[in-house]
Order: structure tokens, then C-alpha cells, then sequence
């Protein structure tokens, strides 16, 4: 069986993500965006980690998204959380909640999670990719606690967790790099003009470098390696021994 050498080791994600939350949280010209709680909220939670490489990280932050003739609410946010030693995941998981109006709370028109599960964290006798993402999954503590409730996710079924599929890994900000491009065109200036700062670029490359180059490196190496026929999903992703 493959190992997972595709994801970071924990201290390395978890520097990361808090390297990422230090450094939107002093850029200042934030606050006078659309982005100001992003900005706020990584302040908060870049100070409750008492030191790098162990513990946990819990983030959640939201911002509105404007359209012809309405205004919608986009929550964010990730948990990093690693055992006692700093040398295993306890939980990763990474999601966005697209609300159909600003205020909140509101019917959710999307929502979205992606997960790091190893195979040393799970019930072997249900397969599922180590990385994942699930629609819609179960409402997270900071989307409940923003006043979300299960009548307003219903209708999308959270109760149906399967099918997952396999994802590329992810950090806060390839996920909200993400979001910033998508929804950046039209009436949303702030969000455009970030994607566009060299800051906001080195941020990414930092993450881009961490996570993707390691993770299409060994895609690459399994099959320069000589895999059996038809075992890049099962070896690779769902870690499954034939």
C-alpha cells in the first residue's frame, strides 16, 4: 500500500495555516474592505495559538458577495487539529457555505467540505479517499453558531454522505484564492483587486509550493515506478491493500 506522502507533515501544515492567518492579519488596508472580518478573524485566531506546530487552529469568517439585485453571505473557514506530540492529525477539514442572502441566517444555497482523513484516523472497513470533499456535509460549530440551523440545509440532503470524491489537498488560502477568482468579476472589486496584489500572490505560491507541488510529485512517481494496472485510485487515494 501506498503511503499518504502526498500531504504535508502536521507541524508543516499547521505553520502554514498559521503563518497565513499572521499575515492576512497585518494587512491593515483590509479593514476598509469587504474583506474586513477575514481580516479580524485571523487576527483573533492567530493569537489564541500559543505556539506553532501543535494544537489546534479553528477559523471561520465570512463576506458578502454582491449580485444583480441581491447580496449574498460566503462563510469560510478550516480546523487543524493535532494530537498531543504534533506528529499526527487529529482532524483536517476545510469548507465555504454560500448563503442566499446577507443576513443570517438564510436558506444555503451551497455548501461544501474538504477533508484530510488518514487511513491510521478511519474505520477500514469503509473505504473512502484520505482526500475528500462532500456535499453539502453537516453544518460546522461556526456556521452554527452564526445562526444556521438544520431547516436551512436541509433541502440539500447533509444526511447523504456518500458519494465522496477524491480532491486535490488544500490550505486556507488555495480555498479562499479560490473563491476571491470566482466570485471577483462583476460588482466585486475587493475581491478581484486582492487577487492581484503581489502579497496576496506570495501567499498562495507559499501554499502552492507546500501542497500542490508535493502532492502532483508523487502522483507523478506512481506511475513512473511501474504500478499495477488500475491502482492509482485505490493505492493512491483510498489507500486500499489489494
Amino acid at each position: 500500500m501506498i503511503a499518504e506522502d502526498y500531504y504535508p507533515p502536521p507541524a508543516e501544515l499547521f505553520d502554514l495555516e498559521l503563518e497565513t492567518l499572521e499575515f492576512i492579519g497585518n494587512q491593515h488596508a483590509l479593514a476598509g474592505t469587504d474583506l474586513k472580518c477575514i481580516w479580524l478573524r485571523a487576527q483573533e485566531e492567530a493569537r489564541k495559538v500559543t505556539r506553532s506546530g501543535s494544537g489546534q487552529i479553528n477559523f471561520h469568517a465570512d463576506f458578502p458577495v454582491y449580485e444583480p439585485k441581491r447580496i449574498r453571505r460566503v462563510d469560510v473557514g478550516f480546523k487543524v487539529e493535532l494530537d498531543e506530540s504534533g506528529n499526527a492529525y487529529n482532524e483536517v477539514s476545510y469548507f465555504y457555505c454560500i448563503g442566499e442572502q446577507l443576513e443570517c441566517p438564510s436558506r444555503i444555497l451551497k455548501k461544501c467540505h474538504f477533508d484530510f482523513e488518514p487511513l491510521a484516523n478511519r474505520n477500514h472497513d469503509e473505504p473512502k479517499p484520505s482526500l475528500h470533499f462532500q456535499m453539502p456535509g453537516t453544518l460546522s460549530p461556526g456556521l452554527l453558531g452564526a445562526g444556521y440551523s438544520n431547516e436551512h440545509i436541509d433541502h440539500l440532503a447533509p444526511w447523504s454522505e456518500k458519494p465522496r470524491f477524491p480532491c486535490l489537498p488544500g490550505s486556507l488560502a488555495l480555498l479562499l484564492n479560490v473563491l476571491f477568482h470566482e466570485f471577483g468579476e462583476g460588482d466585486n472589486p475587493d475581491l478581484l483587486d486582492i487577487v492581484r496584489q503581489d502579497w496576496w500572490r506570495g501567499l498562495v505560491d507559499r501554499a502552492e509550493q507546500l501542497i500542490y507541488r508535493r502532492y502532483f510529485e508523487a502522483c507523478c512517481s506512481h506511475w513512473k515506478n511501474g504500478p499495477a494496472k488500475g491502482t492509482f485510485l485505490r493505492q493512491r487515494l483510498y489507500g486500499l491493500d489489494d
